[in-house]
């Protein structure tokens, strides 16, 4: 008499469970092949699709940047401790002693796009007729840059406390 045993009897299912999935995967390929058309003009309306959203939709790059000026009563570090301040690190007393620029303020002055705003536009000296951004603008030669530009091609000031700009 013969015993089966639970192992003989799984080994014997493996294969059948085998052979099943692999006459299923050639079934799936069959069909695959046989509507290769569908699937082709599937393709080509996505390609032109795609195509056509890249026509339409071009990029646009935004620029920004932000700057601290060193506090320069500081005590210690020497030029690490000025580099490691400016990403807004404290190394615990080597900085300045008291200063608005240190810890997490760096971080929060950098985000604050008002702040910066307000301080661009504010008097350069009590004369009142000059901004910062105007001195700014001088200084480096931009204002003579602009007026030549043929896509600004006009003298750009920055008036004391506005807030009408263009875009330009």
């Amino acid at each position: 008499m013969q015993q089966n045993s639970p192992n003989r009897k799984d080994q014997e299912e493996v294969p059948y469970l085998l052979d099943s999935v692999l006459m299923s995967s050639r079934k799936q390929l069959k069909f695959l092949l046989g509507s290769w058309k569908i699937l082709s003009l599937l393709a080509l309306i996505g390609l032109l699709l795609g195509f056509g959203y890249w026509y339409i939709k071009h990029d646009t790059y935004t620029a920004s940047t932000t700057f601290v000026v060193e506090d320069t009563k500081s005590s210690g570090g020497g030029i690490a401790s000025a580099l490691v301040g400016q990403l807004g690190i404290d190394l615990g007393g080597l900085g300045s002693g008291g200063s608005v620029l240190q810890g997490d303020n760096v971080l929060e002055l950098l985000k604050s796009n008002s702040l910066l705003k307000k301080t661009l536009l504010t008097a350069y000296d009590s004369s009142n007729k000059k901004s910062l951004a105007d001195v700014y603008a001088d200084s480096y030669g931009l204002k003579n840059k602009w007026e030549n530009d043929k896509k600004v091609g006009r003298l750009i000031s920055f008036a004391i406390n506005s807030n009408n700009f263009s875009r330009v």
